[in-house]
């Protein structure tokens, strides 16, 4: 009969460390600059504000197809969403003083 070997002796059990990760450091807060504002675009639309804006950038396109609510919300800028152009171009709509012109999302000042 054939022996099997005899197992090699077991190494004293060593404390298993937890593996270490890198800490990591708090990632440094970078000031952000304000936007710029000017007289006409101020950083912030509301209301009656928004809806001067939207007016002065129909007024200047001199378009007679007018301009679209995306065009619109480019040029008046500032971060402004279509949404907030839209509602503002409606209330412009509903005092007459703005009308849709080649389709439903071109408008134009009357």
């Amino acid at each position: 009969r054939l022996q099997q070997p005899a197992a090699p002796a077991a190494a004293p059990a060593a404390k298993a460390e937890p593996p270490q990760t890198p800490q990591k450091s708090a990632p440094e807060m970078q000031e952000v600059a304000a936007p710029a504002t000017s007289p006409t675009h101020p950083a912030s639309f509301q209301g009656a504000e928004l809806q001067a804006a939207v007016t002065e950038v129909l007024s200047a396109s001199g378009s007679a197809e007018g301009l679209t609510i995306a065009a619109i919300a480019e040029k008046v800028g500032r971060g402004v969403a279509a949404a907030e152009v839209q509602a503002a171009v409606s209330a412009l709509v509903e005092e007459a003083q703005a009308y849709l012109t080649v389709d439903e999302d071109h408008f134009a000042l009357l």
